[in-house]
């Protein structure tokens, strides 16, 4: 947990996986992203939840679509600029609530989109 803004917020290690604990009980896990992943294809987000297998795919720095056992859940689309805290869904299936509780850390804890492997670079390099 890291404190930002007066609240507190999740924060993932990249690549180790992260045990998500539901109210009735059931566990699964989470793992944002494989360690040192420089292409966008890489920064996924698993989750592994009651023998179900979630993934959120990167599309740009921006977008997102959320898969259930390889059927696409939702599209969703960070805004930009001044609204960039906003995260519109586009559902593309029915969902339950097991399914609606992983969107929901989707939406509000991994976020959708991520940097391309040259964005990195030059970040990396400006952190020097």
């Amino acid at each position: 947990m890291a404190d930002r803004e007066g609240r507190d917020t999740l924060v993932f290690r990249k690549g180790y996986p992260a045990t998500l604990r539901l109210s009735d009980g059931t566990i699964g896990t989470v793992t944002d992203q494989k360690p040192n992943a420089m292409r966008r294809k890489n920064k996924r987000c698993d989750v592994m939840v009651a023998g179900r297998a979630y993934l959120f795919t990167h599309s740009s720095s921006r977008k997102a679509t959320a898969l259930r056992d390889g059927v696409a859940l939702a599209h969703m689309v960070r805004g930009r600029w001044s609204q960039r805290s906003t995260v519109t869904r586009k559902s593309l299936a029915a969902t339950d609530a097991l399914d609606e509780c992983v969107l929901t850390v989707f939406h509000k804890v991994v976020t959708p989109g991520r940097t391309g492997a040259f964005d990195q670079v030059i970040s990396d390099l400006s952190n020097i």
